[in-house]
């Protein structure tokens, strides 16, 4: 069951997040660019336990970044509700 700050947060995420990357210009989308040719690259590289390793790697960072976003998300809308207090 979804909460009110998940639907919030899922509102940012298709209807706000776009606009927002696509304000930090060129520089951002050539970082991800780069990102993933790197890791490309780097993964034609790992063989076996090696690449099982970086795989799980990288699906346990992904999953920590999320939780960071939504975790920021919720302090903004706390802050955001507080001041509204005021």
């Amino acid at each position: 069951m979804f909460t009110l700050i998940d639907l919030l947060y899922q509102y940012a995420q298709e209807h706000r997040m776009a606009a927002a990357l696509a304000a930090a210009g060129p520089d951002f989308r050539a970082a991800c660019r780069l990102a993933e040719q790197e890791r490309t690259e780097l993964e034609t590289l790992l063989e076996g336990r090696a690449a099982g390793l970086f795989s799980r790697y990288l699906d346990h960072q992904a999953q920590a970044e999320e939780d960071e976003r939504l975790a920021l998300f919720q302090c903004g809308l706390s802050l955001g509700r507080e001041l509204a207090q005021i």
